[in-house]
């Protein structure tokens, strides 16, 4: 009788980091995240941001608040700092303006508060089928 070898692919949980402003915002997203098994680390500013980003070699998706005081700069350097992060904006109803402005930062898609949990799930889908392939 033959051994029947099977092959199961492991993915390691996506690390990702919530940079929110807004405390109700960045912890529910982090519960969320965190249930659905990815390593979650939150920031409150663009200083606890960067110092998340830098303490965090494997960066795999940033959400970042587009309300937050200086979150173009906070994109901007969370690609520079680690070029195969991917981010996903948050806006508010008033943060129309500021996504204009980000997505030439390579923004991969924006959720508008209050999201929904079948849109964080899509988006980071997306984001798993286009690493896999």
């Amino acid at each position: 009788m033959k051994n029947d070898l099977r092959t199961t692919l492991v993915f390691e949980p996506f690390t990702v980091i919530v940079a929110d402003s807004s405390a109700i915002s960045r912890v529910t997203l982090a519960a969320i995240l965190s249930c659905d098994g990815y390593r979650v680390f939150q920031a409150e500013s663009l200083n606890a941001a960067i110092a998340r980003i830098d303490s965090n070699k494997d960066l795999d998706v940033l959400f970042a608040d587009l309300n937050m005081p200086s979150c173009d700069s906070l994109v901007r350097y969370a690609l520079q700092a680690r070029s195969n992060a991917v981010v996903i904006a948050l806006a508010g109803n008033d943060a129309v303006s500021e996504l204009s402005d980000v997505q030439r930062y390579s923004v991969q898609a924006c959720l508008q508060k209050p999201f929904l949990y079948k849109d964080v799930r899509q988006a980071l889908s997306s984001i798993e089928r286009r690493r896999a392939a």
